[in-house]
């Protein structure tokens, strides 16, 4: 064809559906290229079936390995990738679940005498520790105020108490 047949040719052609045509084409490949993203959820904290139930609900695959640590048994120390971080859904985040140790509970010794409240703490399966008097002696001195961690928590076995008491 001459060159002038050719050109006559292309004008012809209606540019509407040569546009249509080319932006499906680009928004298909497009959307074949693209894999959709979330964030890691914070898993830190929470039991490992919980965890897992998390994990698996926002789309992603987790993976459960245990530490050889203290605290409650079976609850979460750890993840990786660490929370927030952008991932492919069915990605696989590994949680890390500590093997636990023997819960104590801190026994309430307030008011007792320091030497009863150390006898007290051994007891229960915790360890007593520094002392810390408060103030001038008066009265009744060397009389437990609190403990720190305080009554009532749940604490692993041997746990350092530190006892705050009154002047003696």
């Amino acid at each position: 064809m001459p060159p002038m047949m050719v050109l006559s040719y292309v004008k012809k052609i209606p540019v509407g559906p040569v546009v249509a045509i080319g932006f499906v084409l680009i928004v298909f490949s497009m959307s074949r290229s693209v894999t959709a993203t979330s964030f890691a959820p914070e898993l830190v904290g929470l039991q490992s079936g919980a965890a897992q139930e998390k994990a698996t609900g926002e789309g992603f695959t987790a993976k459960i390995e245990t530490r050889p640590e203290g605290g409650v048994p079976g609850t979460v120390v750890a993840q990786d990738p660490v929370p927030g971080e952008a991932l492919e859904l069915g990605d696989t985040i590994t949680i890390f679940v500590t093997e636990g140790a023997d819960q104590k509970t801190i026994p309430d010794v307030t008011g007792m005498p320091v030497d009863q409240a150390r006898q007290a703490l051994r007891q229960a399966g915790v360890t007593p520790g520094d002392i810390v008097y408060l103030g001038e002696p008066s009265g009744e001195g060397d009389r437990v105020i609190r403990t720190d961690p305080s009554k009532g928590r749940k604490v692993d076995e041997g746990t350092i108490v530190e006892i705050v008491a009154t002047a003696p």
